[in-house]
């Protein structure tokens, strides 16, 4: 039976950290093989996953009769669940599946969304190497599931940098908003020399303070110096920079 209070409410779907699926704050409970066949699909390219590609991905380890059957079992669980949710976005077919993603809404894409927009959003500010969160503790589903997720985690990680150091060349350097995009690439990589560079220029230059504690897991020498940058001139902060960074890294 559906529930009223929920029906026509888009799923929420949590995949940095472990996943999550919830409809109006009311959790979908359902198994992990199921969590991650749902975050696979809203995270692939494609707008219709096989049936064959997802068995090949998260029963890699079994025959194909005991696979194609795990799978069905494992969408009938979805579908029950879903309706009692009164959520319908799911659509299966013989050959494959279809989510809609119309009615989804995924944390990550809210991250990028922003990114995208020249913004840093507030978890690539006090999050260290968010990427590497993605699907947490999912690791050990499947060796092809794995290896999937692991080239997922650094696809998202060189997208990000590659986005935010796009907006950060474009923009003023002396906003609030491009600090946010330099502070946000060094959670991402610590050893970032232009995003490095922007921040002690900033420093040196016009001695603004840091506005917000993104220091926390950042390398301790780094911290010290976006506090207390050094006494040298401005052409020579960029070098200053790289040799305390490798230093660190020794």
């Amino acid at each position: 039976m559906k529930s009223p209070a929920v029906a026509g409410r888009p799923l929420s779907l949590t995949v940095l950290g472990p996943a999550t699926l919830s409809i109006a704050a009311r959790e979908v409970a359902v198994s992990r093989k199921a969590r991650a066949l749902l975050a696979y699909a809203a995270l692939s390219d494609a707008s219709e996953e096989t049936r064959e590609r997802l068995v090949g991905l998260l029963w890699s380890e079994s025959s194909e009769e005991r696979a194609r059957a795990s799978l069905r079992q494992t969408l009938q669980e979805i579908r029950r669940g879903f309706a009692e949710m009164g959520f319908d976005g799911l659509r299966t077919e013989k050959q494959g599946i279809v989510l809609n993603r119309s009615a989804l809404k995924v944390d990550l894409w809210e991250i990028l969304q922003e990114a995208e927009a020249g913004r840093a959003h507030p978890r690539l500010l006090h999050t260290t190497h968010l990427p590497e969160s993605l699907l947490d503790g999912f690791d050990n589903l499947d060796p092809a599931f794995r290896i999937w997720l692991l080239a997922r985690r650094q696809t998202l990680h060189d997208r990000l940098v590659r986005t935010l150091e796009t907006h950060l060349r474009a923009g003023s350097s002396a906003s609030p908003e491009a600090e946010d995009l330099a502070a946000a690439i060094l959670k991402l990589d610590a050893t970032h020399e232009e995003a490095c560079r922007f921040l002690i220029r900033m420093r040196t230059s016009r001695s603004w303070p840091l506005r917000r504690p993104f220091r926390r897991g950042l390398p301790r020498s780094l911290q010290r110096q976006l506090l207390h940058p050094p006494k040298l001139r401005r052409q020579r902060s960029g070098y200053w920079c790289r040799s305390k960074l490798l230093t660190s890294r020794a």
